[in-house]
């Protein structure tokens, strides 16, 4: 039996104790709102310690053709895979896009996610009337100017602005307000991207990040910049 030397690369999690996280606390709670699992600095070093003790593998073993070789399948180490979070957020009536489950690699985890919903009437604001939420498509065609949002489209747009930053932060909407700073909630760069990343999966509008993380900036600023661009794109 040959044996060769193979990487292996390791997927982590949030680490706690440092970088970031250690120094915004502020976006430390809401992740952990999110029910988001953290490693500690400890916990980093054992699944380090771990990934370098593994035992060698057969390069030469063979699953399965479709597969491809035994080291192959064991050359990535998942971390911090934690489903359950997303339930109890799904559960409390927040309901948001996930990459995670987004992506077609997790096709089983989708499946169980979904069956295990206590409804299938989610009251999510991203039901699609076309490429836009069904309000928002409604509004956009009646419209009266080509390239200024009015009130009977800045409404719906408004709508599912506020509701995904409620999610983002899992706070209640009636805490925002058309004139509610970004910045009174914390919106620093993490969840800025974030957000901007909801807003283009409901809308397909790219965001300027620097109006995100701008003091300035109050809802009803990202509710008139999104009807622009989406009278510009029609």
């Amino acid at each position: 039996m040959q044996l060769k030397s193979l990487g292996l690369s390791v997927c982590l999690r949030m680490i706690s104790e440092i970088d970031s996280l250690h120094e915004y606390p502020e976006t430390k709670s809401v992740l952990l709102r999110k029910r988001c699992p953290f490693f500690n600095e400890e916990e980093l070093l054992q699944i380090i310690d771990i990934s370098l003790s593994s035992p060698p593998v057969d390069s030469t073993s063979v699953i399965d053709s479709s597969f491809g070789a035994d080291h192959y399948l064991q050359g990535h180490l998942l971390t911090g895979l934690e489903i359950h979070g997303f339930q109890k957020i799904r559960d409390s009536r927040f309901v948001r896009g996930t990459t995670v489950l987004e992506d077609l690699r997790c096709e089983f985890i989708v499946g169980a996610f979904a069956s295990s919903a206590e409804s299938n009437s989610s009251g999510n604001d991203t039901e699609l009337g076309g490429s836009y939420p069904s309000a928002v498509a409604r509004a956009l065609e009646v419209n009266e100017s080509k390239s200024l949002p009015g009130d009977k489209l800045l409404e719906p747009v408004t709508t599912v602005v506020v509701n995904r930053i409620a999610t983002l932060l899992l706070v209640p909407t009636t805490r925002l307000q058309k004139d509610t700073h970004l910045a009174e909630l914390s919106m620093e760069s993490m969840l800025a991207d974030e957000f901007r990343s909801d807003i283009f999966r409901a809308f397909k509008v790219d965001m300027l990040f620097v109006l995100l993380t701008d003091r300035s900036t109050e809802v009803k600023t990202v509710s008139g910049y999104i009807g622009k661009e989406l009278l510009e794109g029609r």
